[in-house]
């Protein structure tokens, strides 16, 4: 659905060395959102989660999402295996969505990549999955980041501020 996409040149950071790079913002309920505009039918979110602090956060906020005729339920890899989650998976209705977590924690040498972990939902799943992340992008899921312009002009503000108050941009 999008991707945030910037390009470290090395080059460029040794000409500009106060140099920055472009805020990027994951909206897991935009994302959301737009999947069921992809599928208006979708009653249910299945949100898949690992076991890393990371998830439990990202869990934890998206648990809190209301959504208006949309249920959303998480698993994470503290209390299913992989195997028992991706039975979850393929058993699923076609009026459910996978989202899978930014994937942080490959354990028990269950997968040796995101990317392969992502091939396998891809396959299981009766349709695409939606990621808040990039790194499943082209393996079967929808989503991505995207750039906020207005969280990146907020943020440029505030660094403009900072210099200008400090009458140097050394730091």
């Amino acid at each position: 659905m999008f991707a945030g996409y910037e390009k470290d040149s090395s080059s460029l950071r040794q000409k500009y060395k106060n140099l920055t790079g472009v805020r990027q913002i994951s909206d897991v309920e935009k994302t959301i959102q737009q999947g069921i505009k992809f599928y208006p039918k979708t009653r249910r979110i299945l949100v898949v989660c690992d076991s890393s602090k990371s998830s439990q956060v990202f869990e934890e906020n998206i648990s809190k999402l209301k959504i208006n005729g949309v249920k959303i339920e998480t698993v994470n890899t503290t209390d299913k295996t992989i195997f028992e989650i991706s039975n979850m998976i393929r058993t699923l209705d076609g009026n459910t969505l996978v989202l899978v977590c930014p994937w942080r924690g490959i354990r028990e040498n269950d997968y040796q990549s995101t990317p392969a972990f992502g091939m396998d939902i891809g396959r299981l799943s009766k349709k695409p999955y939606l990621i808040a992340d990039i790194s499943m992008l082209g393996f079967g899921a929808l989503g991505g980041w995207v750039t906020d312009p207005v969280e990146h002009g907020k943020h440029t503000v505030w660094l403009l501020e900072k210099t200008l108050d400090k009458k140097s941009a050394t730091d």
